[in-house]
């Protein structure tokens, strides 16, 4: 018959110490999961206003999970993208993302909504939109870029009932290219899916 060593009880003891907190531990994070599936509240917070998505997931259940699943600095991979929710929040928790979709609208979105700006460059975007105001005007001519057409940013826009939002933002794409950093300058073209001026408005 054997008999347990002091270190082999010790060791027992917090082999069960541990399973059972692991127990409880799996069920809290299985409780913060479902409660964050089941969440059926507006979607909101960080850049996932930005664009409506078809069937995009909840922002609460992809933390949830990212929070459940890794750790910060670990990479998270979505393969089908979509509006880039779990992205943003992977990046938002400390960890790198990559995303992949085989839409170049899922492509477009995700990018915009994962710029990240430096505290100058945010400034100096901040100040060019304060400007907006003198620069979109209806009575003044705009001028039309055909590589801006040719990447459709006029798609939608063609018709007589739209022609003063292709003009709005003719004229602001024009001043934008005037941006102090090309990552400045570029961030316009993100931008317009924060506005009517892009495929679809955000709210």
């Amino acid at each position: 018959m054997h008999h347990k060593t002091e270190y082999e009880r010790n060791a027992s003891r917090k082999s069960i110490g541990a399973d059972q907190k692991a127990s409880v531990w799996d069920a809290e994070a299985f409780t913060r999961l479902v409660n964050a599936a089941r969440d059926k509240g507006r979607v909101s917070g960080l850049t996932h206003k930005f664009y409506r998505y078809p069937a995009r997931f909840s922002p609460q259940f992809v933390r949830a999970a990212i929070e459940q699943f890794t750790n910060p600095g670990d990479l998270v991979f979505d393969p089908f993208m979509g509006g880039g929710t779990t992205l943003v929040e992977a990046v938002a928790l400390g960890r790198s993302a990559i995303g992949t979709d085989i839409s170049s609208l899922a492509t477009f979105v995700s990018k915009a909504k994962t710029l990240v700006f430096s505290d100058e460059e945010f400034q100096c975007l901040e100040r060019w939109i304060g400007t907006l105001k003198v620069i979109i005007n209806i009575h003044i001519p705009s001028v039309s870029s055909k590589d801006y057409v040719d990447a459709g940013y006029h798609k939608h826009l063609g018709s007589s009932l739209t022609w003063r939002l292709r003009k709005a933002m003719e004229q602001a794409l024009a001043t934008a290219v005037n941006l102090p950093t090309e990552k400045v300058a570029l961030s316009f073209s993100d931008l317009r899916c924060l506005t009517p001026l892009g495929v679809e408005e955000s709210g």
